[in-house]
């Protein structure tokens, strides 16, 4: 019984294929499968819209932060030039 549960985990869940020395483990499911189907799209992996919505979140997330930085920047830069203009003008 041992031995087919080995066997077992040693195969491609779509194909059957034998993937013994090297099964591929599917990150999002955690299933096992031969090369062709390894792919999250090969295999129609259930969890796949889930890792994709988050890390869709996530992106956005790391997005927003990047536009506030940078909006905070130009401000810093724009008070910066007009400081410059401002000295010119009063020296002249």
């Amino acid at each position: 019984m041992l031995k087919e549960m080995v066997n077992k985990q040693q195969r491609c869940e779509i194909c059957g294929e034998d993937v013994y020395p090297l099964p591929y483990i599917c990150k999002y499911c955690g299933k096992t499968f031969c090369v062709e189907h390894r792919l999250p799209e090969k295999h129609n992996c259930e969890r796949l819209a889930e890792a994709i919505e988050k890390t869709k979140n996530s992106k956005i997330l790391d997005l927003t932060s990047e536009i506030i930085e940078f909006e905070k920047a130009q401000k810093e830069r724009s008070k910066g030039l007009l400081k410059k203009l401002g000295k010119k003008i009063r020296f002249k």
